[in-house]
This record gives C-alpha cells, structure tokens and sequence, in this order.
C-alpha cells in the first residue's frame, strides 16, 4: 500500500476528488485527507464515512459571534 500512497501523492487535488466521488468515497479536504479514505476503500472495500458535525456546532446564519482582538 506504501506504493500506492506514494502514486495518489502525484496527483493533483482534482483528480484525487473526482476518483472519490465515482468510488462514492468523501471528497472533501486537502490532498491528504483525499488519499487515506482511497486507500482504506482499495484495501477493505469499506467506505469511510464523514463524522457528522452536530447542528448545536454549526454557525448559525444571522447571528454575530464574538471574535478575539
């Protein structure tokens, strides 16, 4: 698998969200967080699934939230 890591690394972030996405593995995030959820899915045959971000986290529309100064 080290091989194949290595090859995923060569391509660009396009191409590494479009195999994700015809796979139906997640395709958000950077090259790296792209090449771990390929991997495990040619490896196991498993699709990682995105954690679910609960609605009390989530910004709010309309609301102003502190900033730091």
């Amino acid at each position: 698998m080290v091989n194949l890591k290595e090859a995923l690394l060569f391509l660009h972030v396009a191409e590494l969200r479009q195999l994700c996405m015809t796979q139906g593995v997640p395709s958000q995030g950077n090259k790296i967080t792209l090449i771990a959820p390929i991997v495990h899915f040619i490896s196991t045959g498993e699709i990682i699934k995105e954690p679910k971000i609960p609605a009390i986290s989530k910004a709010k529309r309309g609301c102003d939230y502190p900033t730091r100064a």
